[in-house]
């Protein structure tokens, strides 16, 4: 318990009444115990003179000491307010102010400053020794009967070092300032030294204690006004600082730092405390930006990366090796997403890497890989014939494995019993060492073993035993892991490992020797187990052998490349009859394969010269769903057939050929043709097994049969045209549905005043020029819809009305994107400026442009308020350039359109800005493509793919680092170096395209045809 704020008030009562400080030398090494406490404010005089011999000579008595101890532990105030009645008999023996304390003495005997066993508690007798460092060491926060008796207190008191009063038989003022500068410089029961403890309390300041000669700490240096920490990085404040004391020398010492919040952004006042100083203050500002708080190679092939907060799924993540980023990395996130995992498939080349998220950017350095221990496993060798493993690891930086393969090692043993035994060979294998010629050795010979690395001459050295040899006693099988990470083993696939546990005569665990030393499928004298299958067509264990680990190994060849089924291994020992067979069950599947289709129907109403769309599902030969895209190969749509009772309707054939039925590549549906309208039953059949039956009627063809709108100007402007294109009309079939204009119609175009360059539109000559007339006025256009036979079936009339200026009552600029200011001459950059006119109630006027001025008739010209934007004449039309010299960023103008007489008709702002173009949208021109290989296997990315910059001009790609990637490498391959994509085989893939600068990801659905 600590209460150090009581001490001061505890030693100055030994002096009772204080007034003034007593002056004292100037050096500290010439101070008395008295001037000490004196020049801390802890010991003072009785009178005006200060600590005079007089004073000093006089001796402390029990009530004094007994005030010091409650003052201590914080009972002084509840002993001055005690109204009880239990005393001490001779408690009036002092003065009336003492009276509530010694009575709640006597009623608190706990309080620890209890009486003697005649009832008397002697207030006013003198202080021993004995009992005033027994206050002493309460102070310290020891206590009598429980850390030491009171036959031990000057035993105990040495240990603490508090002796020098020990041999005093009566007490003086001046000892008890001994005893107390001894206190002050002992350790309290908490190992916090009592000055150190007054100064933390505020009880007194570093500057009184180190005046007092007192070695304390005066300031302390090490640590930051102002800290930055990241939101969920690390506590950025010093777990130590460097304390400098009174003497001059300095230490670091622990810092104890108050709390703050890490998850709400703002700054905060941070104090530290410091035993034996007090505290210091800080500041600490907590921010919530991502950053990178560590990036640094875990492995030979790895990166790790922390951030100080979960990164979001959008943000992207990039690697350089110096100015280039990095392709075909693999990017593991922990569950969190604070940490990212980044690998490939070969080891990173040693040099400077930096690691980019956001506006954090971390640089880190990757060293080549080296060896940095070795270690020998072994512990015994065998008397036998053949390579032993002598479990030798070669560990890198990173504590992983090395390949010993690639290393120059000198590899030596030699056996003190046998010294003139044949030379050992060593070979070595991809993770170890081998050892052959032990069979040399007999049992309890030993073999000194030397393994060193010749580049870095780290080695290894150990003595192994020779045993006698182990034999395998028991055998289990472990876990199958199949090849691949599948879920399932197929046909022709290699690589799968299954686990067993084997254990020797001696219950050790045995590790099978690779290759068949220790299994195989023919029974030998010499190979303990025998490996057999109930049927070797489907798994051969004549290609299974022990690998590296002690795993049996599948070689290609165990499992058969045709059929499936489920087989089971066992192992048995010619050479140990008592030894239980193990077994174990493998299931073989061939490749899933589309097996069934279940077809429900046309999905729309089928017509005549259209291909209509089936809902058609597909599964496997395991009843599984499979994606219906498995059935795009051509020997799959080849065994797609469709059978039909009328050929004229639906014709018969397959999907390889398209006819009657086909796979579109593009929905990824199965649809069927109509040829004509009537009615067939349709039998579709999947590799020769029938999968629907269904009766389908056709109907006619969609043909144009109602004309029900035309989009046109109603108003022109004398003279003034507008141009008709197919898209103006707006048609539907016969079944109400939007049609297109289909070839052998016609709309015919007629009127009592307006002109046409063309008075019958057809889809060969689809476009027609309405020109208005001079005279103003309201004219009629009437548009027929004529059938091949030039049968009218429908048409559609309307009014226009032709005005001149007068009729025009209001002009509008249209909307003028943002410019470019420097490229004036470059048409791309330059904005035509178009101006609409409006009648008295709103409704656009087609406007006729004067092909000299580029404007409507009625404007004369067009201003600009900034001489950096002008005009001109292209095409007839009137276009708006800008030409910027300046620093800013941006400029700006009004335009205004302008009558002959002077009146503004129209006014509109353009700026320009004088950012360079850069990309800032780029996409594949067409999201599917069918290519064909005949007419060229390799394409070059750049005619695929088209790019604006922020002006909607054309963006050139050349230049701009992009990645890309395939989904089918044996459909379409890919050549990031040439830009170029190769087209293989026919079949359906999706061609990716990532651009870092926008990490952006487009895709391509690309249907390769022969």
């Amino acid at each position: 318990m600590r209460k150090m704020k009581k001490i001061l008030a505890v030693i100055l009562a030994i002096s009772m009444i204080a007034v003034l400080f007593t002056a004292v030398p100037a050096s500290a090494e010439t101070l008395t115990d008295p001037q000490k406490l004196a020049a801390m404010n802890l010991f003072r005089g009785d009178s005006a003179d200060g600590l005079t011999p007089q004073y000093l000579a006089k001796a402390p008595d029990r009530k004094t000491a007994a005030r010091l101890l409650l003052r201590f532990t914080g009972l002084e105030e509840a002993a001055d307010a005690y109204t009880g009645t239990a005393t001490f008999s001779d408690a009036t023996s002092a003065t009336v102010y003492w009276q509530p304390m010694i009575g709640y003495l006597k009623a608190n005997p706990s309080a620890g400053f209890g009486g003697y066993e005649d009832g008397t508690f002697r207030p006013n007798d003198a202080m021993t020794a004995q009992a005033f460092y027994k206050v002493l060491l309460t102070i310290l926060g020891y206590k009598q009967d429980t850390d030491f008796t009171w036959a031990q207190t000057f035993t105990f008191a040495a240990s603490k070092g508090l002796s020098k009063i020990a041999n005093k038989t009566s007490l003086t003022n001046a000892d008890a300032a001994t005893a107390m500068v001894e206190a002050l410089n002992a350790n309290t029961k908490a190992g916090e030294k009592l000055v150190n403890a007054l100064i933390n309390d505020g009880v007194v300041t570093a500057t009184q204690a180190a005046a007092a000669g007192f070695n304390v700490i005066t300031t302390i240096t090490g640590y930051e006004a102002q800290y930055t920490m990241a939101y969920g990085g690390a506590n950025p404040l010093p777990a130590t600082v460097t304390a400098v004391y009174q003497s001059g020398t300095s230490a670091s010492v622990p810092v104890a730092w108050s709390s703050f919040s890490t998850t709400v952004e703002g700054t905060y006042n941070v104090t530290g405390t410091i035993e034996g100083f007090g505290t210091i203050s800080t500041k600490v500002t907590l921010t919530k930006t991502l950053l990178i708080t560590d990036a640094y190679p875990s492995g030979t092939k790895e990166i790790t990366v922390t951030f100080n907060m979960p990164v979001p799924v959008s943000t992207a993540v990039t690697c350089k090796f110096g100015v280039s980023v990095l392709q075909g990395l693999t990017q593991t996130w922990s569950a969190d997403r604070k940490t990212l995992k980044i690998t490939r498939t070969y080891n990173f080349t040693a040099g400077t890497y930096t690691i980019t998220a956001l506006n954090s950017t971390k640089e880190f350095a990757v060293e080549n890989e080296k060896l940095t221990q070795v270690e020998i496993g072994a512990t015994n060798l065998y008397p036998q014939s053949g390579a032993q493993d002598l479990n030798v690891t070669f560990y890198n930086q990173y504590g992983s494995p090395m390949n010993p393969l690639t290393m120059s090692l000198q590899l030596t043993a030699f056996s003190p019993e046998k010294p003139s035994a044949p030379a050992f060979v060593f070979s070595k294998t991809a993770t170890s060492i081998l050892i052959s010629g032990i069979d040399n050795l007999a049992v309890n010979d030993t073999l000194n073993l030397f393994v060193i690395d010749n580049a870095t001459a780290i080695a290894a050295t150990k003595r192994v035993t020779v045993v006698t040899a182990p034999t395998i006693s028991s055998f289990s099988f472990g876990e199958l892991t199949i090849a691949a990470s599948a879920t399932k083993i197929l046909t022709g696939t290699s690589g799968h490992l299954l686990s067993v546990y084997a254990y020797d005569q001696y219950g050790n665990p045995y590790k099978l020797r690779t290759g068949n030393q220790d299994i195989s499928s023919t029974v030998s004298a010499t190979v303990p187990l025998f490996i057999t299958c109930t049927d070797s067509t489907i798994v051969n264990p004549a290609y299974i052998e022990v690998n590296a680990d002690g795993k049996l190994f599948f070689k290609p060849g165990a499992i058969s490349t045709t059929k499936g089924g489920t087989v089971t291994l066992t192992v048995m020992s010619p050479m140990n009859a008592s030894m239980a067979n193990a077994t174990f069950s493998i299931t073989v599947y061939e490749p899933a394969a589309i097996s069934t289709l279940q077809i429900q129907g046309v999905s729309t109403t089928m017509y005549a010269g259209q291909w209509s769309p089936m809902v058609v599902f597909a599964y496997d030969q395991y009843g599984n769903f499979l994606s219906l895209d498995n059935i795009n190969t051509p020997a799959n749509l080849a065994k797609l057939t469709l059978i039909s009772s009328n050929g004229a309707v639906i014709p018969s054939g397959n999907a390889g050929s398209a006819t009657g039925i086909r796979y579109n590549t593009a929905t990824k549906v199965l649809e069927i043709y109509g040829a004509a309208s009537g009615t067939s039953t349709v039998m579709i059949s999947y590799d020769g097994r029938l999968q629907a039956t269904m009766s389908i009627t056709v109907q006619a063809s969609a043909a144009p049969s109602q004309l029900t709108g035309v989009t046109l100007p109603t108003v022109f402007q004398k003279n003034a045209y507008a141009n008709l294109t197919l898209d103006s009309f707006a048609l539907f079939d016969q079944y109400g549905a939007p049609i297109s204009l289909a070839a052998g119609y016609t709309i015919t175009v007629a009127s009592s005043g307006l002109t046409t360059d063309n008075p019958s539109i057809t889809t060969a000559t689809a476009t027609a020029k309405i020109t208005a007339p001079s005279t103003a006025g309201t004219y009629d256009l009437v548009f027929t819809l004529k059938d091949p036979s030039n049968n009218t079936l429908s048409s559609q009339s309307m009014s226009v009305q032709v005005v001149d200026t007068t009729g025009i009552s209001s002009y509008q600029f249209d909307v003028i994107g943002t410019m470019y200011s420097k490229a004036p001459t470059d048409p791309n950059y330059q904005k035509l400026i178009n101006i609409t006119g409006r009648t008295a109630t709103g409704v656009s006027v087609q406007l006729v442009y004067n092909p000299a001025t580029g404007l409507p008739e009625g404007i004369q010209n067009v201003t600009s308020s900034n001489s950096a934007f002008s005009t001109e004449v292209r095409a007839g039309r009137l276009y708006l350039k800008a030409n910027y010299t300046g620093t800013a960023s941006s400029v700006s103008t009004t335009l205004k359109a302008w009558s002959s007489t002077g009146a503004e008709l129209a006014s509109t702002t353009a700026t320009a800005s004088t950012v360079a173009p850069y990309m800032q949208n780029v996409y594949f021109i067409d999201t599917t493509k069918t290519l064909a290989i005949s007419g060229g296997a390799t394409k070059n990315f750049s005619n695929f793919l088209a790019a604006k910059d922020q002006y909607g001009v054309t963006f050139n790609l050349p230049g701009i680092d992009v990645f890309y990637m395939t989904s089918n490498a044996n459909v379409i391959s890919v050549d990031n170096a040439a830009d170029t994509f190769t087209l293989l085989t026919a079949g359906t893939c999706t061609l990716k395209a990532y651009f870092p600068a926008t990490d952006r990801t487009l895709e391509m659905v690309v249907n390769v045809t022969n």
